[in-house]
């Protein structure tokens, strides 16, 4: 017998001074406790579990119960009063099985129900664990797999495409590339071009400041000539008085008398010429 299983079967015999209890008691109050026994017994099938011959006769050692007041726990069979099973499905209603709280404020034998074998809930529950994590281990490989055969089929086919369509844009760039450098080449040579032209123009036009008020005077005279005539303008003068050239050349007496050219002309041809100014400025920049 191994060390584990002494230990097992000694605990019993410590807890065998409770069943003097005259009459079975009813719970209190058992609402929010959790079984203290339920731990010790599941961790102790727990451990059990891992020998080789723990679904043979010794898994006869624990049940499965169900308290009156819902809970449930893994009790020995030794913690249960009047019950002595005589096969592995051997279950019963109405028996008094062991129980403690965590704190143990609250321990005894109360009403409960055998359900079934621990070692078959045990097993159970680790099939259901295990069948449920071939499930998805099961669902993993065909994902898996799926996926592989997409890869396999369908983006080879999008990836060719996607590297053809890739090659067609990277000759087009480097075109498109080639063609900008040319005409930018062509551009700046144009430029070089245009101002040097510019120049030369400007140079032999003179164009200027100095220009452009010739180019007033000049329109000035030729509206002047249009207004009043070359021969009405000989006699006449801006306001009526006198040239200087006389006045300094020639004695006050014999300096001949023009007369003032007419207002309403005059300022006509001073607004036009003004506009024309205009324009050769604008012209100029």
């Amino acid at each position: 017998m191994c060390a584990w299983q002494r230990s097992r079967r000694k605990a019993p015999t410590r807890l065998a001074t409770s069943e003097i209890a005259p009459t079975p008691k009813k719970r209190s109050i058992i609402t929010k406790r959790q079984p203290f026994f339920f731990t010790s017994a599941i961790v102790e099938v727990v451990l059990h579990s891992s020998h080789p011959r723990f679904y043979g006769s010794n898994s006869t050692n624990f049940r499965y119960v169900a308290y009156k007041d819902g809970h449930k726990a893994i009790v020995a069979v030794s913690l249960i009063r009047n019950y002595a099973p005589s096969s592995l499905t051997d279950v019963q209603k109405d028996k008094d099985a062991y129980w403690r709280s965590r704190e143990s404020e609250d321990e005894g034998f109360y009403p409960a129900d055998v359900l079934e074998l621990g070692g078959y809930f045990c097993k159970r529950c680790g099939c259901k664990g295990a069948s449920c994590k071939q499930k998805k281990m099961q669902r993993l490989r065909q994902n898996s797999t799926s996926s592989s055969d997409d890869d396999s089929v369908v983006p080879r086919a999008l990836l060719l495409d996607e590297q053809q369509k890739s090659a067609a844009l990277r000759r087009k760039l480097a075109t498109v590339r080639q063609e900008y450098h040319e005409l930018q080449v062509r551009h700046n040579s144009l430029q070089d071009r245009h101002s040097k032209l510019e120049y030369v123009l400007l140079h032999k036009l003179a164009v200027g400041m100095a220009a452009i008020e010739e180019e007033g005077l000049v329109v000035r005279q030729e509206l002047t000539k249009a207004v009043w005539g070359v021969a009405n303008l000989r006699g006449r003068s801006v306001t009526g008085a006198p040239c200087r050239r006389f006045l300094n050349s020639k004695e006050p007496g014999t300096v001949p008398k023009k007369r003032a050219l007419t207002p309403r002309k005059l300022h006509a041809v001073a607004s036009e010429c003004l506009c024309w100014d205009i324009l050769f400025l604008l012209s100029a920049y």
